[in-house]
């Protein structure tokens, strides 16, 4: 509870969502997989998936689980790391 809080923005674009698209592109590279293929595991085009890595599509938090998932990535785990992440950040 210790933690700043910090009022709701547009969210593209911003260094948090940045960090996001990073950890999610370096999770796909981790499983050796391209866009394409990834794709393909989860049934969508691979536009899709470079959409939301370049940040021009947001994920809901349905969306994210299932990725996460099929990178054999822990959600939790993953939030935990991202909450950290911004969490360091000079600017919250």
């Amino acid at each position: 509870m210790g933690k700043a809080k910090r009022k709701l923005t547009k969210v593209l674009h911003t260094k948090e969502q940045i960090a996001l698209q990073e950890m999610l592109r370096s999770a796909r590279i981790r499983t050796n997989m391209t866009q394409e293929m990834f794709a393909e595991v989860i049934g969508k085009p691979q536009s899709f998936v470079s959409k939301y890595e370049r940040g021009d599509r947001m994920l809901n938090p349905i969306e994210l689980i299932v990725i996460l998932r099929n990178l054999n990535v822990s959600p939790v785990e993953f939030i935990s790391e991202l909450d950290e992440i911004i969490a360091d950040d000079a600017d919250w």
